[in-house]
């Protein structure tokens, strides 16, 4: 797992230092990596199976010719930006099926996991990023870095699965992922789409201050609910033993609120969602995982 960041207190957001317009745009160095955990069976007899999963981007939080005290490395290239929609695009040989496993709901998932049902978690892992000031943060600037646990949960909701974070400076969130069949351009290349849209507080967790992912790790894990049907199975292997999985990013720069088009990001309270210009879509990156029979 990329474990790239480590937590840093903050009081307050700190002032930027340094200046540079040269920004890039998030997805110029958007990266995804994947992994599958297991062996194929076939058509006929497909294996169960666990898949990694890592989108990322390419940074450096040491060193720098600005350096001072981890607060301006130099080497954050990106403007201030933040991730309002994911899409993860599973291979056609694998099969990703929640139904009959155990389920939670999106409220105790949320504030007190360990009360949901046994079976109805399947997987971990972490996550880190930088809380930038949203309008004046530049090139090698942050104000706090922050490192988060990631905990993989199927909900109630139909085919719909969450990512349950926590940080000491975001508190708890829920980013849910609704499986789907790929569609468009990506069906030629993929069976499933697994859509994930971040909440509000995952994106602007406090007035002005842009949450800025930069490794997000998540392991499921081979399981079998309790009639022995298998929430992933691999039906085998292309031909050049490579599976290959895709990841997009949609994303916001600067907390703009004002450029269309617009998306509602979930409110984990219940209220109603705050609203984000969608100022980037990524290209579909690929991953090819080495596929073993």
């Amino acid at each position: 797992m990329r474990k790239a960041i480590l937590t840093v207190g903050a009081a307050c957001l700190l002032a930027s230092i340094g200046a540079s317009t040269a920004f890039a745009g998030p997805s110029t160095y958007q990266h995804f990596t994947a992994r599958v955990i297991g062996k194929a069976g076939t058509v006929k007899k497909p294996s169960s199976i666990g898949t990694y999963l890592s989108p990322w981007h390419t940074f450096g939080i040491a060193g720098g010719k600005q350096n001072t005290g981890g607060l301006n490395t130099g080497a954050i290239v990106e403007e201030p930006f933040a991730t309002v929609k994911a899409h993860i695009y599973m291979p056609k040989e694998i099969t990703l099926a929640t139904t009959g496993f155990p389920q939670c709901k999106d409220t105790v998932a949320l504030k007190t996991p360990d009360k949901c049902p046994k079976g109805s978690e399947i997987g971990q892992g972490v996550a880190a990023g930088f809380g930038r000031n949203s309008k004046t943060s530049q090139v090698g600037t942050y104000a706090l870095t922050t490192a988060l646990t990631v905990r993989v949960f199927i909900l109630t909701d139909k085919n719909t699965i969450a990512l349950r974070t926590y940080s000491g400076a975001t508190k708890e969130g829920l980013i849910k992922g609704v499986i789907k069949e790929a569609s468009g351009a990506q069906a030629a290349d993929y069976k499933t789409d697994i859509e994930f849209s971040i909440p509000s507080g995952l994106i602007e967790p406090l007035g002005g201050v842009i949450s800025q992912l930069s490794s997000f790790d998540s392991t499921i894990k081979a399981a079998k609910n309790k009639k022995g049907k298998a929430l992933q199975t691999l039906s085998g292997c292309p031909a050049n033993g490579k599976l290959k999985f895709g990841y997009n990013g949609i994303y916001n720069i600067r907390l703009d609120k004002t450029t269309q088009p617009l998306y509602t990001a979930p409110a984990l309270d219940g209220g109603v969602g705050k609203k984000f210009s969608m100022n980037e879509v990524g290209p579909v990156v690929t991953s090819e995982a080495t596929c073993t029979k």
